[in-house]
């Protein structure tokens, strides 16, 4: 069972309903404001493209911050997701072939975007390929072929594009 409920209780008349928290192999980035899950199986380019991203928004001189590489804590309250580092990971991100690098981070913050990494690629995925439902929740979700598969280039500008649409929407 992926969501165990309990409460917490803040001031006086308030209380935040809370799930158990649920630790997930991906990777999270905060791009602007807008936090971005990376999920895939391990080898298929999560912290690449999580670094790449991170330049990507720091070469605009916009706000990027790692959340958490490879262990990401996923909590649900009154209908929002957020997303944590566990505390002996923070601000490392793994590079293959060069090892843990150090980053500026931030945790926790909401999730408002999945990307998934697949091992295939769909020239025009169904709109429905669009949405996913994570801890009962509705997020939107932007299917990236891996690396193997395209340029991580195209990557960036697929995951790009995603948050553009998001922010039409906000």
């Amino acid at each position: 069972m992926l969501f165990s409920p309990s409460f917490c209780h803040g001031p006086a008349s308030s209380a935040v309903r809370v799930s158990e928290p649920v630790h997930v192999h991906a990777t999270a980035v905060l791009l602007g404001s807008f936090g971005v899950l990376l999920r895939g199986p391990s080898g298929s380019g999560k912290s690449l493209l999580a670094l790449a991203l991170l330049d990507r928004w720091e070469s605009r001189n916009q706000t990027a911050s790692l959340v958490a590489d490879d262990q990401v804590r996923l909590t649900r309250a009154d209908g929002v997701i957020s997303m944590a580092v566990p505390e002996r990971i923070a601000g490392l991100i793994e590079l293959r072939f060069r090892g843990p690098l150090r980053r500026p981070y931030r945790s926790p913050v909401d999730l408002h975007l999945v990307v998934d990494l697949l091992h295939e690629a769909t020239r025009l995925p169904e709109p429905s390929g669009f949405s996913t439902d994570l801890l009962g929740i509705a997020v939107a979700r932007a299917p990236v072929p891996r690396e193997s598969i395209i340029g991580l280039g195209h990557q960036v500008i697929l995951v790009v594009e995603a948050l553009a649409a998001l922010r039409s929407r906000h």
